[in-house]
């Protein structure tokens, strides 16, 4: 059975908004609120949901470039945050990011060699092993030689994020973090990369956590799904599950929200200004389905002939 590599308990992730009166008290954001997720060596998590939802803040804590404001995130057992103090080069080596915007992530003052060398500076790895770990990482995205001389402004969108990627694997990781890598794309340059990520996963056992508001992504790369709504999980489990037989009303307004060529949008959802309950379904406010016991502790429930499927609604769908 394939061992938990990241695990997230009870994380809470709160910010400080900053009012323009001096004299009034700054609300507190509350981006993430009791995140609970085991994903396991080999799997493709997405996270999906609309922005703010707490995805890229999800994301950011994973890197330890954002703490907890309560809860323990887990990579392989060690506490992340003792891991990152303890040794921070040993965890990024095995933790990588790919990020949204791919020549924005490349240095444009360095050729692509002089990136990946500082990659591999930075990551300790041998001088006498960075010349056959740039081959061979720049086999797996398909990419020649000859690209090492060249800066990111000479890349086309495609190519500067395989760059992203063959950077993200000179340190051999286990688990790469996916923040929106293919949303800058053009479609037809989406479905190669998201080929290469999966051809990737499987040859080189990687674990993807896939952040997304783009479900046709999602349901194509992913083999379990997140949904988040304003910083809450509402429902989990296989993406199968989820795109075929969700019980989340959120859920099923993310499905509707995909656009269909000759279907028209439907709405299902009433429009409020009212604000998100402490307490209860944070969906509370836009459901159509809606009752009073949705203000109450939010009720779970799963799929009895699949347990992974979860989802936390009084009135699924």
């Amino acid at each position: 059975m394939p061992e938990v590599i990241l695990s997230f308990h009870d994380v809470h992730k709160d910010y400080l908004s900053h009012s323009s009166e001096w004299w009034s008290k700054s609300p507190l954001i509350k981006a993430v609120q009791g995140f609970d997720l085991d994903v396991e060596e080999g799997d493709s998590w997405g996270v999906v949901g609309e922005s703010g939802c707490g995805k890229s803040t999800l994301a950011k804590m994973v890197m330890g470039l954002e703490k907890p404001t309560q809860g323990k995130i887990h990579f392989q057992s060690n506490e992340l945050l003792n891991h990152l103090s303890e040794n921070r080069t040993s965890f990024y080596r095995s933790v990588q990011m790919v990020y949204q915007h791919p020549t924005a992530s490349l240095n444009p003052r360095q050729t692509v060699g002089q990136i990946f060398q500082y990659q591999i500076q930075r990551m300790g790895i041998d001088d006498d092993e960075h010349h056959s770990r740039i081959r061979e990482v720049l086999e797996n995205v398909h990419l020649s030689e000859e690209i090492l001389d060249r800066y990111p402004h000479e890349f086309s969108g495609g190519q500067a994020q395989r760059v992203c990627i063959a950077r993200a694997l000179l340190s051999k990781p286990k688990l790469l973090v996916l923040d929106e890598p293919v949303s800058a794309l053009d479609v037809s340059v989406q479905a190669e990369i998201l080929k290469l990520l999966d051809k990737m996963r499987k040859e080189l056992g990687l674990t993807y956590l896939f952040i997304s508001h783009d479900l046709a992504v999602v349901e194509q790369i992913c083999s379990k799904t997140v949904v988040m709504y304003a910083g809450k999980i509402v429902e989990s489990g296989p993406t199968k599950k989820i795109f075929k037989n969700h019980k989340h009303p959120y859920t099923k307004l993310l499905l509707e929200s995909v656009p269909v060529i000759g279907k028209p949008m439907e709405s299902g959802n009433k429009v409020s200004v009212e604000p998100i309950p402490e307490d209860g379904c944070p969906f509370y406010p836009r459901c159509s389905h809606a009752t009073e016991s949705c203000l109450e502790l939010p009720f779970s429930s799963n799929d009895k002939m699949d347990p992974a499927h979860q989802w936390r609604c009084h009135h699924p769908v």
